[in-house]
């Protein structure tokens, strides 16, 4: 040991029987390891392995649920993009019709279009909420079917 200034030294003795001399572990900075011990740190490490494979398949399941949650979400963007497409729509029908006919500075035609703009997002909220709510996205299509219904979203378009 003093050649080797004191670094430490390991032996495995995998042998059966067992090559190496036990009272080698007597000695300062000596380590002597064999099946046993190494069948004993190999049966920790697959119990912590499969711990860890409890947690993985924890956050496995529930990212998969938060995948299938976004996915069927998915579902009801068409009919809250056409909503919202329709309600745009209207607005700037309406303003092109008026806005000629009051004869307004520039300023007070853009008071107007914004005033337009807010009254239409106002009457969508209740609306887009409930599209956004969970009672339409899972998988029950005669909600949103509704909204399309009510909305008119779905005239001029060939039925299938």
């Amino acid at each position: 040991m003093k050649v080797r200034r004191n670094r430490p030294l390991f032996f495995i003795d995998i042998a059966v029987p067992r090559d190496l001399d036990p009272t080698l572990n007597e000695i300062d900075n000596v380590f002597l390891y064999d099946i046993d011990d190494l069948s004993q740190i190999v049966e920790m490490n697959r119990a912590e392995r499969e711990q860890e494979a409890v947690k993985a398949q924890r956050i496995v399941d529930e990212e998969t649920l938060k995948f299938s949650r976004w996915l069927q979400s998915l579902t009801v963007i068409p009919t809250i993009a056409a909503l919202r497409l329709k309600a745009d729509e209207i607005c700037r029908q309406e303003l092109s019709r008026t806005l000629p006919k009051l004869n307004l500075s520039d300023d007070d035609r853009q008071k107007v279009e914004k005033l337009a703009a807010a009254i239409t997002a106002k009457m969508l909220y209740h609306p887009l909420c409930y599209l956004k709510s969970d009672s339409c996205k899972y998988g029950d299509d005669r909600k949103t079917d509704m909204v399309r219904t009510v909305f008119g979203l779905d005239e001029g378009k060939p039925q299938d």
